[in-house]
């Protein structure tokens, strides 16, 4: 049944209702010719429309006050509506869609992922390998600004103690620091230990004004206490951790004689020297005692030097006080005074610990460290803006370079 020609579409929709209702077509049949292409509405739907249509024809054949205007303007309403529900299924069509597609590429992108992995090569597994040998280990403990001497309290904001040094607290410290390397020692053996104090062990000699009035006891005093002190930690060091144990003590600025002011007027002429003379002595004595009981006692002090070169396993390292704010220029100055080669350059002064990487080195990277000080956070320290806790430095060297590195925090 299709639409003649010069029918109007009132006409040609009033022809398909009366063959729908004298079954001629039925409700699908209807709905397609009555709206083409645009038919997306179910038999259920165009059921409703065709009685409420077949309503809408007997009323416009009884009304005999209808004008042409108010039935354009009623099927200009009915046409909106029946748009806007053909709309709302477009809609929904759409975003059914578009979460079909959605899902669709997710679950094509697994399986490109699942046939790719079937695809490649099977992982080929070893065994291990392990080395039957270990090589050998040395640790280095890093040691600076023992300030021995000095009687230091420094308050936080709210009045809190945040550090309290003097001797006796200087002792506590270096005791935990022992118990601290024994117990690593459990977890991390080394074959010997190589301990390096990088200077500014006494205090009293730098600026005797501010110096004298934050000490404990007199700078004679205090080096003997500190030297006796050190000998004894020394020796216990090599009998706790039962290794061979190296003492290697390098010069601070603290410690450098200023007899008639306050610069350092005779640089050679330091305290140091007497410290080590003292530890040598005692540290001798205990080897000869040792050995007179049929023991063997691996305890080397090496003489007093402004600088202390090592070389582990081809890593050259240089420890000093550092009195200097930059490493940079003290690196170059020593490969260039001394004629070597330093892949590390250690040094204390500031109070503070960090470390730096300036370049590649022989077995990684040429590396600048601070060591953190015994005595902890003071004035000075405060006036330079480095504030930090007391600490020591500890580094493991074996041949494959830096094995281990840790920073012990002693207060």
């Amino acid at each position: 049944m299709k639409q003649n020609e010069g029918e109007s579409y009132i006409g040609y929709a009033r022809r398909l209702t009366s063959a729908l209702e004298d079954k001629t077509i039925n409700y699908k049949q209807y709905g397609d010719l009555l709206l083409g292409v645009d038919n997306v509405y179910s038999t259920e739907n165009i059921r409703k429309f065709y009685y409420c249509f077949k309503k809408f024809l007997k009323n416009l054949d009884d009304s005999a006050e209808i004008t042409d205007i108010a039935l354009a303007k009623e099927l200009q309403e009915i046409k909106f509506e029946t748009i806007k529900e053909r709309k709302k299924i477009q809609t929904i069509n759409i975003e059914y869609n578009k979460n079909a597609r959605e899902e669709g590429r997710f679950e094509l992108y697994l399986e490109n992922i699942a046939n790719a992995v079937k695809n490649l090569k099977p992982i080929e597994i070893k065994p291990i390998t392990y080395k039957k040998e270990i090589g050998e280990k040395t640790g280095v403990i890093f040691i600076s600004d023992a300030h021995y001497g000095r009687d230091v309290i420094m308050h936080g904001l709210f009045g809190e103690i945040i550090n309290r040094y003097n001797p006796k607290e200087f002792e506590t410290r270096m005791n935990s620091l022992l118990s601290k390397m024994v117990n690593d020692s459990y977890l991390l053996p080394v074959d010997k230990i190589d301990i390096i104090d990088c200077g500014d062990n006494i205090e009293g000699i730098l600026r005797l004004g501010e110096s004298l009035k934050n000490l404990k006891s007199g700078v004679v005093d205090s080096t003997i206490q500190y030297a006796e002190f050190m000998a004894n930690w020394i020796i216990r060091c090599h009998n706790e951790l039962n290794i061979p144990v190296t003492y290697t003590l390098t010069g601070g600025n603290h410690d450098i004689l200023r007899l008639l002011e306050s610069k350092a007027n005779f640089e050679e002429e330091t305290v140091a020297k007497f410290v080590y003379d003292h530890i040598n002595l005692r540290v001798e004595n205990s080897k000869l005692k040792s050995r007179l009981n049929n023991k063997q006692m691996f305890i080397e002090i090496e003489p007093y030097n402004e600088v202390a070169y090592k070389n582990y396993y081809g890593i050259g390292l240089l420890a000093h006080h550092g009195s200097g704010k930059n490493l940079k220029n003290d690196i170059e100055y020593y490969e260039n005074h001394y004629q070597v080669g330093i892949d590390i350059l250690v040094g204390g002064h500031l109070h503070s610990g960090y470390s730096e990487t300036i370049g590649i080195g022989y077995m990684g990277d040429r590396e600048l460290i601070r060591v953190p000080s015994i005595c902890g956070d003071d004035i000075f320290s405060k006036n330079i803006k480095k504030g930090a806790r007391a600490g020591a430095r500890y580094i493991i060297f074996t041949e494959d370079g830096k094995d281990f590195e840790k920073t012990y925090h002693l207060n």
